[in-house]
């Protein structure tokens, strides 16, 4: 066999000629499609929106709350009721005639606001459906994010798969010349059995990646109500834009939510202290009565301003107003916690979506220069100048740079996704209860 030359000195002088005559084809497709529409990201977190049980499921709790509090409303307004008896009274016992007769009457009711007690009640049931609506912004955000990041994960998957199987074609290619050296006593078993091990290790790495990539799609479908996803083949298509606005500006649900809590919270305080204040109200009665057979024949008119004046009631509009005050301190306390850690995160994903890039360019460079490489070593080996142990090197190498280079764009997709959702920018998409509030 030929002396063989030091392999670190071999690829420094034939990888700057190979860089100029080589070049690389497209990544093969999965050699087995799951069938599905072919969504992409856009159209996914849309077709979430229209198709997803927990979604649809808050719609209805939002109009469910609108119209519960238009009867709270409506109850304690202008009332007007009508009242009417038909009736007999048979005195047989006394000798009389029976007495047969009807009534027909009309009651007005109308509470006099003096104190602003329904006004705040009001404005308690305006709150809550606003509060209803956010919860439902907040289950969106959420669901969009989960939906967004599975999406990026399954093509992540799939990716990984082709590149993979690309590792995989360029390992059996290598294991055949090894076993061909091997059948000829040109190398030891030693080198064989490495080689044998490493496609055996990447098909095992292929199947796991098939795994992961039949999960992502399965949980996909379970958001859109069991119908069958596609996604687009390359992860380098797929854009999450992270504007320099949701880097600055955030507009988290959760922190709506807790908003809503405090205002609800501030005007319970207020309708506690009302409970002593006194009340009015006006009352119309109208009761035209008739009996036949008896000399009974009437119209009843009465009516009158009512004042209510609450002295003593043990102390539990005090105790309820403090209540409410200490409710208040404790969402003063959760909405400022919760708003510094959003904006820690808002900035912490900033950095990582900053940094992943980075890695993205550094690994790319990286898998195209140990792709060359190993072509470069495919040659030396067949010529019997390196060892099969600094074939398989590169190889190993190769195989870290496409695995990194692929992890690299998942982070700065998963960085987005999470930016987008604690800045609540996924919310732009949703429209579809705006005129909730109005109705």
């Amino acid at each position: 066999m030929p002396k063989k030359i030091p392999f670190s000195i071999l690829l420094s002088v034939v990888s700057m000629m190979a860089v100029l005559i080589c070049g690389f084809g497209p990544a093969p497709a999965l050699a087995q499609e799951r069938a599905g529409q072919v969504l992409t990201l856009e159209e996914l977190l849309q077709k979430t929106l229209e198709l997803n049980k927990t979604l649809q499921a808050g719609e209805h709790s939002v109009r469910k709350v609108l119209y519960q509090s238009r009867a709270s409303v409506a109850g304690s307004r202008t009332r007007l009721d009508l009242n009417a008896a038909y009736y007999g009274n048979n005195e047989d016992y006394s000798g009389l005639y029976p007495k047969w007769g009807e009534q027909v009457g009309i009651v007005l009711a109308q509470p006099i606001d003096i104190s602003g007690a329904l006004d705040v009640q009001d404005k308690i049931a305006r709150v809550q459906v606003e509060a209803e609506r956010v919860k439902y912004m907040m289950d969106a955000n959420s669901i969009l994010s989960s939906a967004a990041q599975l999406y990026i994960q399954s093509v992540w998957a799939r990716n990984s798969i082709a590149g993979q199987e690309r590792i995989l074609s360029s390992r059996e290619e290598n294991f055949k010349i090894t076993e061909a050296l091997f059948e000829k006593e040109l190398i030891g078993k030693l080198d064989y059995l490495r080689a044998k091990s490493k496609v055996d290790q990447v098909r095992a790495q292929i199947k796991d990646y098939q795994s992961q990539y039949e999960l992502y799609l399965e949980g996909l479908s379970s958001l859109l109500d069991g119908s069958p996803v596609e996604t687009v083949p390359e992860l380098g298509t797929v854009e999450i834009r992270v504007s320099g606005q949701e880097m600055s500006k955030m507009r988290n649900p959760e922190l709506d939510s807790i908003e809503l809590a405090r205002q609800v919270a501030r005007l319970s305080k207020k309708s506690a202290a009302l409970k002593h204040a006194p009340s009015l109200s006006l009352q119309v009665q109208y009761n035209p009565t008739r009996l036949d057979r008896a000399e009974i024949d009437y119209d009843e008119l009465t009516g009158g301003i009512y004042l209510s004046l609450p002295i003593l009631d043990g102390g539990s509009s005090a105790n309820s107003t403090a209540s409410y005050e200490e409710q208040i301190k404790e969402l003063d306390f959760s909405y400022a916690a919760r708003k510094q850690e959003f904006e820690s995160d808002i900035k912490a994903y900033g950095e990582q979506l900053k940094l992943s890039r980075e890695q993205v360019e550094l690994w790319d460079e990286q898998k195209r220069a140990t792709q060359q490489e190993l072509q470069i070593a495919n040659e030396l080996f067949k010529a019997g100048m390196i060892s099969q142990a600094d074939v398989l090197t590169v190889m190993d190498e190769q195989q870290n740079a496409e695995i990194s280079y692929l992890s690299a764009l998942l982070n700065v997709n998963l960085a987005a996704i999470n930016l987008k959702k604690a800045s609540g920018s996924f919310l732009d998409l949703v429209g579809v209860l705006e005129l909730e509030k109005n109705e």
